[in-house]
């Protein structure tokens, strides 16, 4: 069984659209068996994604939308992962 933990802002449309898309791959998993963690809006922040993270080092990682070259966008249009926590990704699957 894995574990996925599943990061989804939502602050504008087009992450109201990927906000959806990412409860349909989360429903697909959770009806497999498999474990999600749904850090979703007001959770989708780099303190609360870091602490998971941290809690959770055997999980692999979804993000649902923006992003740049070098961080994920969280909910508050803040990196939520960036150069300074990447490692924090060390060894995991991760999609975004």
């Amino acid at each position: 069984m894995s574990k996925w933990i599943f990061i989804r802002p939502r602050f504008e449309e087009v992450t109201e659209i990927t906000f959806e898309e990412a409860q349909d791959a989360i429903d697909y998993l959770d009806s497999k068996g498999e474990v999600t963690i749904d850090l979703a809006v007001q959770n989708a922040v780099r303190e609360k994604v870091e602490a998971v993270l941290k809690e959770n080092p055997d999980a692999n990682v979804a993000h649902y939308d923006h992003g740049n070259e070098t961080s994920w966008i969280g909910n508050d249009e803040r990196a939520v992962v960036d150069l300074e926590n990447v490692d924090l990704l060390t060894g995991r699957e991760c999609y975004c």
